[in-house]
């Protein structure tokens, strides 16, 4: 037993003998310096590298899948009725709700690119280079109508909100 412990005493003294006798020089530390901070920067410019392919190239993936989260039609079906108090007044009723959300953003640029369709066309009608379209056919062989383009991206956006205003029953602001 004694012979392990003191086998043990001299192992241990003998790695710090080692130590003491060859310490790490100044280059040596420079070295392991040098490494980690080239292993942290490589860590960091992953990092780095992901998040902005994940925000910058993969942009429109992520936003289109977060409109479908937030955006969209929940149908309730059932009637629910009306709760009455002892009295028989009313106290919470069913009602139709509408909530819509018009993204100002894509409705600017709608827009304008609307207009620059209705430019590009009376330009055309001008020039005398105009072609009428002709109507597409569905997969039943029925002609798809062709519809006109409005005067103006203006009387299109005052048709939108009167059309709206008229189906919601609310007036436009």
């Amino acid at each position: 037993m004694r012979k392990k412990n003191e086998d043990k005493k001299s192992s241990s003294r003998k790695i710090r003998e080692r130590n003491e006798i060859n310490p790490p020089t100044i280059s040596m530390r420079k070295r392991s310096s040098l490494f980690m901070t080239i292993v942290m920067s490589a860590v960091f410019l992953g990092i780095a590298g992901w998040i902005f392919y994940l925000s910058v190239i993969q942009n429109k993936f992520y936003q289109a899948k977060a409109n479908d989260y937030h955006f969209g039609t929940i149908d309730i079906s059932a009637h629910r009725g009306s709760i009455y108090d002892t009295n028989g007044t009313p106290l919470a009723r069913s009602a139709s709700v509408y909530k819509v959300y018009l993204d100002p953003k894509q409705f600017r640029n709608e827009i304008e690119e609307l207009q620059e369709r209705i430019d590009e066309e009376n330009k055309e009608k001008a020039d005398g280079t105009y072609v009428v379209p002709t109507p597409d056919k569905d997969e039943n062989g029925n002609e798809i109508p062709i519809v006109p383009l409005p005067e103006s991206a203006e009387a299109y956006k005052q048709e939108t909100i009167k059309l709206l205003s008229e189906k919601l029953e609310i007036t436009a602001e």
